[in-house]
């Protein structure tokens, strides 16, 4: 997919930017298995679940046993090699567009570019803040309803993250437990 390339006639009933901030606010509940690269080629895979606002669940296939993991004030991520976790604020956090309700343009997100390609269009946005330098671009595919395909977080320092949703499901309940994720023996910072 070239994403690119900007194709006035696939959306011109309504703006690109207008389109996707609709499709992630629509998002209530979210489940789906999901393929994960680098830039250095390295390959992931696992299932994630989302329950706005603020509850997160990212867990990977093995033999990896990390797991990210949000409840709502801090994104959790357990590190298995260091057998430790970290914690970052839920508006600092790479996902941040998943977590908030609602993600809306205000001082505190730029949207730096919008397109469209065939039955997919995206949105690269940035939070202006000093303590992220991060610019996520998420994909969208045009349907009844819109859905979300992935994202790709990319940081100054060249770094970037791919993520492929795999058959997501939108709108099922899920068990609140799923959330409550406790690490085997976690490190937690100043202990």
């Amino acid at each position: 997919m070239c994403i690119n390339a900007f194709s006035v006639a696939a959306l011109a009933e309504t703006a690109v930017t207008e389109r996707a901030l609709k499709t992630l606010n629509s998002i209530r509940t979210l489940y789906a298995e999901f393929k994960q690269y680098d830039q250095d080629g390295n390959r992931w895979s696992g299932k994630m679940w989302l329950e706005r606002p603020g509850k997160l669940r990212f867990e990977y296939d093995p033999p990896e046993k990390d797991v990210i993991w949000s409840t709502g004030l801090f994104v959790n991520l357990y590190d298995a090699e260091l057998d430790a976790v970290t914690q970052i604020p839920t508006g600092l956090a790479p996902a941040w567009f998943l977590l908030e309700d609602p993600v809306e343009l205000d001082k505190d997100v730029e949207i730096l570019a919008e397109g469209s390609a065939g039955k997919t269009y995206f949105i690269t946005a940035a939070q202006n803040s000093l303590l992220t330098d991060a610019k996520v671009t998420i994909i969208f595919e045009l349907g009844a309803p819109d859905q979300i395909l992935g994202w790709t977080i990319a940081e100054d320092g060249g770094k970037t993250m791919h993520v492929n949703l795999i058959n997501p499901v939108i709108g099922s309940p899920i068990n609140e437990d799923i959330f409550q994720y406790q690490p085997p023996t976690p490190k937690y910072p100043n202990n």
